[in-house]
Order: C-alpha cells, then structure tokens, then sequence
C-alpha cells in the first residue's frame, strides 16, 4: 500500500470512528425514547463559549457539529430502524467523553436528513432522502427546497444520500450527491455533480454509477470524502442483506471481488475520470475505479 493510499484509507477510518464515537456518547437508548422515520429535526452539538472565537466559527467547530450531527443521524433516523432495544446505556468504559459539550437541537422541519455539507460562506447544504436539498442560511432553514435535483429512488434505504462541495466551489460551483437510481428490483448508486448558483442546481451530470444492477432497497452507501489531491472517494454499500444474491451468492459476499463495485472504497476524478495511479487499473477483470 503507498503512503497515500494508506493516509486516504486512515483519513477515511479516522472519520467513521470519530462519527462512531461520538454516537456512543449522545444519549441513552431505552424503550421510552422512540426510533422512527419521522424525527423532522437535526440535533447538532455547541462548544462552550470559551472556546468560541469572536465574529465567526471556526472550520474545527463546524467540524465538530457536523461530526456529531451526522452520528445523531445515524442513530436515530436510519432507515429501517426498528423499535429501540431495551438497555439503559449505549457508551461502554472505553469510550472517551468530553466534557463542557452540549447538545443542540440547530434546525429543525427536516424530514429524514442524511448528508450534510458546509458552503465557504457557511451556508449548510442537507440531503433529504426523499429527493429533497435543503439550504440552511444564517441558521434558518429556507422554505423551498433547492431545485433540479435528479429522480431518485426513494425507498428503503434509497434516496437522496450524501453531499459535498468542491474543493474549489469558490471558482466552479460545484456541488456531488450520491443517491439510488432505479426501481426496488433493479437500482444502483450514483454519483452526480452540478453547479449551485444559490438557489438551484443546473447542468447535472452523471460522473459514476455501480456497474451492476442489484434488487431490493437495501446498502447502498455512500459517503463522499475529498482526498489533499482532489480526488473524490465514494463508499459503495455491500448491496443488501441475505436473501439479497448476486451471481449465486449472497450480494455481500462481492466486496471481495474486484469485477464488482459492492462493498469497495472507490477513488476518481472531480469529472468521474480514473486516476492513473488506482491500485488496480491494469489488472484484468477488476474495476479501475476501486481504491480499495
């Protein structure tokens, strides 16, 4: 494995385990505190006011709210979440916690939100995953949703999913969501791009899609992360639990294949093009796209 590939790879572990972490330390988990679909808010965390920096947030506050508000997503807005279990805690004795931080509740009438991603002039954009963009603008969430967004398979765990700004969205615009494409026995995951001008999305294209259709609405992914050389990766679900197969085995069971996209780390370009130097582009019968 080169550095690179090795410090992506650490970067994107880094990130799961500090959303992970954090989940653990939000709140206990009983049968009296409801887990359904229809929690039309988003809880994010404040720093205390000594640590606030006059005039602005810094980039490591809005680090820390995005982090913690994506692990309330995960905890209590997933989409098959069933009844909540019955036990008084879910933080063990080796889960680090932080003191002086509170919870938050920061926008609110939502319905399902699932990715989120800060705009240079902190702006926040939200994915709703029933093909809704959402612009929250000086902490106050704007009535009307952003518009051209693609068709999106909202169902299951489908729908609108991750989103995130260029690098250089200063000088292009541009915004990537993933999302699921199809119907409920042959969809896939995407990845698009396209140019928000402040209001609505235009010139939407396509950059990437699984390569193989799969059935049901099931693990699809998908998180988005830019890597220091502008590449873009893409987590691409495993495809669904048992009885979900694919080529006469469980769909799970091809993250270890590399003539597939379920269950692989993907790495390309901001247009959707290959990079020269992905692990696997001159092996033969694997998918250049996978990093790993």
């Amino acid at each position: 494995m080169t550095a690179a590939r090795s410090s992506a790879s650490n970067a994107l572990h880094a990130s799961l385990v500090r959303r992970r972490i954090a989940a653990r330390q939000v709140a206990p988990v009983t049968d009296s505190s409801p887990r359904t679909d229809d929690r039309p808010w988003l809880t994010s965390a404040t720093i205390p006011d000594n640590h606030h920096r006059s005039g602005s947030m810094t980039a490591r506050h809005r680090f820390v709210l995005s982090t913690c508000a994506a692990a309330l997503l995960a905890l209590g807005l997933g989409a098959d979440a069933g009844p909540a279990r019955s036990q008084t805690t879910i933080s063990g004795p080796d889960v680090q916690t932080e003191s002086g931080v509170r919870l938050a509740t920061v926008v609110a009438g939502l319905e399902h939100p699932w990715g989120m991603a800060w705009l240079p002039d902190g702006s926040m954009l939200i994915t709703e995953r029933p093909e809704r963009l959402r612009l929250v603008r000086d902490g106050v969430l704007v009535d009307e949703p952003i518009t051209g967004t693609p068709p999106v398979l909202a169902s299951g765990q489908g729908g609108l999913l991750d989103v995130a700004v260029h690098p250089e969205f200063e000088r292009n615009g541009l915004v990537y969501l993933t999302y699921a494409h199809g119907t409920g026995n042959d969809n896939r995951l995407r990845v698009a791009r396209a140019v928000f001008d402040g209001a609505a999305l235009r010139d939407l294209e396509v950059i990437f899609e699984v390569a193989d259709a799969k059935e049901r609405t099931q693990h699809f992914g998908s998180r988005l992360l830019w890597l220091p050389d502008g590449t873009l990766l893409v987590s691409v679900g495993d495809g669904g639990n048992p009885p979900v197969s694919f080529g006469g085995q469980d769909i799970r069971q091809q993250a270890q294949n590399l003539g597939t996209h379920f269950g692989k780390v993907i790495r390309i370009r901001d247009d959707g093009a290959v990079p020269a130097d992905n692990p696997f582009v001159d092996q033969s019968g694997a998918h250049a796209e996978i990093w790993s």
